[in-house]
């Protein structure tokens, strides 16, 4: 299940992540890392949470509350295969993505609010 993270105010949100990294913490068996997505076109909107490392991933997974909170839009869709083999349909939105000093750009898979 991803970690439960808050973003200001109090706007609950669920995130799990795809970098391979080697995070500084470990929480009951789990990597975890704090990370900030941030709105290229108006970088001070951003949305910091604590995400899950998954190093077999290649996208990283936001609830819609929190991409919509930071003013992303969906710039396309694609198909992705879950746990248990089934395949589904998401949106995603570009992002920059800041995590251990490090600032880079991807691709941000926007999950229904109640997605875990």
């Amino acid at each position: 299940m991803p970690a439960r993270s808050e973003s200001a105010g109090r706007l609950r949100c669920y995130a799990s992540t795809i970098f391979v990294i080697e995070p500084p913490e470990a929480l009951v068996g789990a990597t975890h890392v704090t990370v900030t997505i941030r709105n290229p076109a108006e970088p001070e909107r951003t949305w910091d949470g604590l995400f899950l490392v998954d190093t077999g991933a290649t996208d990283s997974l936001v609830t819609r509350a929190c991409i919509e909170a930071i003013g992303l839009k969906p710039e396309g869709q694609r198909v992705y295969e879950t746990a248990d083999g089934r395949k589904v349909r998401l949106d995603f939105a570009c992002a920059f993505i800041e995590f251990m000093g490090d600032l880079t750009a991807g691709r941000v898979v926007i999950a229904d609010n109640d997605a875990e």
